[in-house]
């Protein structure tokens, strides 16, 4: 397999395996039409040099992220409960957020 195939292939990839990305949010992030990403990656498509550079470094900073992956959740909280989490956080000195993640992180 060439560079360019392994390129096309590793692209499709990503795409299938990224959430909140797909064909048409790449072809705007390198500025070009989702038709010209399509045909592409088509098996005779021509990536040009440019954007294959464009499309490599776009792949390499997504693999760095996949190591430190940080993911956001939603907690929902009475008035009640919020209150009691922050005397506790404020005994401790520690901001709500960092009480609650330092919990999450004790408790696995």
């Amino acid at each position: 397999m060439d560079d360019t195939a392994y390129l096309k292939e590793s692209l499709k990839e990503w795409i299938k395996a990224t959430p909140c990305m797909n064909r048409a949010k790449l072809a705007c992030l390198c500025g070009i039409s989702k038709r010209t990403l399509d045909n592409w990656l088509t098996k005779n498509g021509v990536i040009p040099k440019s954007q294959q550079t464009i499309l490599e470094l776009a792949l390499r900073g997504n693999n760095k992220k996949k190591k430190n992956s940080f993911y956001k959740i939603s907690l929902n909280f009475s008035l009640e409960e919020f209150e009691e989490m922050k005397k506790s956080a404020l005994k401790k000195q520690m901001t709500v957020k960092k009480w609650i993640e330092l919990m999450i992180k004790n408790s696995l």
